[in-house]
């Protein structure tokens, strides 16, 4: 997942089994990840 996050951006759709909608979810938010990733998520919502 983190390979097309950092690629497409947080709000890239993925299909993605049950057992791992959290880590996606973590992902996105930037509260979990890979050293590579930390700083890299950023979205802006209005």
């Amino acid at each position: 997942f983190a390979w097309y996050i950092k690629n497409y951006g947080a709000d890239v759709n993925l299909f993605v089994d049950h057992s791992q909608i959290v880590q996606l979810e973590c992902l996105r938010a930037g509260i979990w990840g890979t050293k590579s990733l930390w700083g890299r998520v950023v979205t802006y919502k209005e």
